[in-house]
């Protein structure tokens, strides 16, 4: 818990740096979820496809309707708490889709399971089941490539 405070932290600049009236600002809730790896194994370890956690995700605004930031914690795929801060950038939309890159900070993975440590990066797709609601599919290549899926819920408005 005091990982995702201090993640949280991460936030309050671009929370300050938003304008109250500005109604371009949108605040998500990410629920963390499932892992997808491409290998069921690492170094004989069973991988966890099962990564609960929770985050905030604040985009437009100073951010421009393509660039999103989020931060959170999630229980990872090696069974250890990761904390993130992550900016995401998805210029390309088609109907209820949108596709771009990511990249940020993680904890809670040691350089020898994967190249993450601490920087990430990969290619997503935000689907947007209702205007409120959606899906995030991540992709991250590394020692064991992964696709993370995500369910993000509009706070307010």
């Amino acid at each position: 818990m005091k990982n995702l405070i201090l993640a949280l932290l991460f936030a309050l600049p671009l929370l300050a740096a938003a304008d109250e009236g500005d109604t371009s600002v949108r605040y998500d809730l990410m629920i963390n979820g499932l892992a997808a790896h491409t290998s069921s194994t690492f170094d004989g370890e069973k991988l966890n496809g099962f990564n609960p956690g929770i985050g905030l995700r604040i985009s437009g605004g100073i951010l421009d309707e393509d660039g999103a930031f989020s931060v959170g914690n999630y229980l990872n795929s090696f069974r250890r708490e990761t904390v993130f801060a992550l900016y995401e950038y998805t210029p390309y939309h088609y109907k209820r889709l949108d596709f771009g890159v990511f990249g940020g900070v993680v904890t809670g993975y040691h350089s020898d399971e994967d190249a993450i440590d601490p920087l990430v990066a990969g290619v997503m797709t935000n689907v947007h089941l209702t205007d409120r609601a959606g899906l995030q599919v991540r992709f991250i290549p590394g020692n064991v490539s992964v696709f993370t899926f995500n369910v993000v819920y509009q706070l307010g408005k």
